[in-house]
Parts: structure tokens; C-alpha cells; sequence
């Protein structure tokens, strides 16, 4: 990659992106920890650096700088969310759990951080837990088809089969247009 003499962080962050985009991920990596030297980096950037380390595939590195960069940048839900998925991408399911789990009980959550927690629940085989948090998300939110999705996988991987194909067919009812429901209901 072309050699950046000062700490330009625009440059280097557009080299990354480069790299990520061509599937590039060692260099992408290598970028990143030029990156990482460069002096007065902010938290917002730092949180950047981490987010694509991720991307990178670099996963204990992301969350290094994660556990450096504040809890709230760019926000709590985001930040969690970011920490968390870095330990599950580590098969650190019980800490992707626990992060999540501290996000929840504040408030904060989304469909997004509720499937991961769902998804980490479900690798640990504690597909109640799983469900209870995708049943509250496709509450909260019915229009949200990919959780749908999860809850019947999560229903049949418990072995609650008939309960799958009954969320499959509520959500066959409401997304009429979705091929993937059909194909769940179809295998479940």
C-alpha cells in the first residue's frame, strides 16, 4: 500500500475503506495499525479504528480498541453493540451475552443488538433465552422481518418444531412477498 509519511488520517482511513472494499484484509489491517500510531486520534476515530479491524476480520484487535475508547461513542447502544459482536465473532458467546444483557436492562436496545443476543443465546443452546428476547423484538417491532427469520430458526433448532411452523406461518401472513419465510414455514 502506498506509504503515508505523515499521520494524514483521512488518507489512511480512505486506504482502509480501499482495501476492505477489495477484500483486503490483511492490508486493510496493516493500514489500520499504521493508523493506531498516529498521535491525538480522537474517541470518535478510535471507535472508527476499531469498527474496521472488525471489518477486517481482526477481531481481538477491534476489541482492544474498543475497551479504550469510551462507552458512550459514538453512542452506549452502538458502542455495546460494536463490543459485543467483536466477542462473538471470538465464539466469547457469554460475553457478547453479558454486554448486551447490561445494554437491555438500561433501556437501550434494537432489533439489531436483540437478534445478536438471541443468535448467542441460541450458540450456548439456551434457546428459551433466545426466544424470549426475539419474541419481545417481533412485539416491539412486527414489521421487523428478519427477526421473524430468527425466531423460527431458534424454535426449531430447540426442537419446538410445531412452534416454528406457527411463526412461520404468522410471518408467512405478514410478509406475503418474502421468499425466506416461505422457505422457513416450508422447512419447518
Amino acid at each position: 500500500f502506498a506509504q503515508t509519511n505523515s499521520c494524514d488520517t483521512a488518507a489512511l482511513l480512505n486506504q482502509t475503506q480501499q482495501s476492505l472494499s477489495q477484500k483486503q484484509y490483511d492490508r486493510a489491517a496493516q493500514i489500520l495499525d499504521q493508523l493506531r500510531k498516529c498521535p491525538g486520534l480522537s474517541p470518535l476515530q478510535n471507535f472508527q479504528v476499531a469498527w474496521l479491524y472488525g471489518r477486517a476480520r481482526q477481531f481481538g484487535k477491534a476489541l482492544e480498541v474498543f475497551n479504550q475508547v469510551p462507552a458512550d461513542i459514538p453512542d452506549p447502544l452502538t458502542h455495546a453493540y460494536a463490543v459485543a459482536l467483536s466477542k462473538f465473532e471470538l465464539a466469547d458467546y457469554r460475553g457478547a451475552i453479558t454486554t448486551l444483557e447490561e445494554v437491555r436492562k438500561s433501556g437501550l436496545g434494537d432489533a439489531k443488538s436483540s437478534n445478536l443476543l438471541a443468535v448467542s443465546y441460541s450458540k450456548l443452546t439456551l434457546y428459551k433465552e433466545a426466544y424470549e428476547v426475539l419474541s419481545k423484538q417481533v412485539e416491539k417491532d412486527p414489521a421487523d422481518l428478519p427477526t421473524y427469520l430468527n425466531l423460527v430458526t431458534v424454535c426449531a433448532e430447540g426442537g419446538d418444531v410445531s412452534k416454528a411452523a406457527e411463526i412461520a406461518s404468522r410471518a408467512a401472513e405478514r410478509f406475503p412477498d418474502s421468499p425466506e419465510v416461505f422457505v422457513d414455514r416450508g422447512a419447518a
